[in-house]
């Protein structure tokens, strides 16, 4: 039977003081910077804090919210200036900015004509 052996990575109590510090300052973002200061690997470094109870998960379900008009708001916006609205229903594929990109033309059209 083939055993490998798991090596394992200690830490000096002033270690796990200064990863515990320096996480607290720079949060995950510094990881790789902790790991470079202690000489040990991002994973080793980030399963110790984990160890510590410090480490914060990143949540990456969580997404800023976003601004602007939706896709359906610029589209009634789009019928305000004459189109056909059952016709504007084909453009709920299109991405923010080309609809974005077609009020903006149609609206300097529209001001120039004023």
């Amino acid at each position: 039977m083939d055993t490998k052996k798991i090596a394992q990575t200690k830490y000096t109590d002033e270690q796990t003081e200064l990863i515990k510090q320096k996480y607290l300052e720079l949060g995950n973002e510094g990881i790789s910077e902790i790991a470079t200061l202690v000489q040990k690997s991002e994973q080793s470094v980030r399963s110790k804090l984990v160890r510590e109870g410090v480490y914060k998960k990143l949540d990456h379900r969580y997404r800023p919210k976003k601004t602007g008009q939706s896709k359906k708001e610029i589209i009634r916006d789009l019928a305000q200036y004459g189109l056909n609205p059952s016709k504007l229903d084909g453009l709920q594929g299109a991405t923010k900015p080309a609809l974005n990109e077609i009020k903006n033309l149609i609206e300097k059209l529209m001001s120039k004509q004023s």
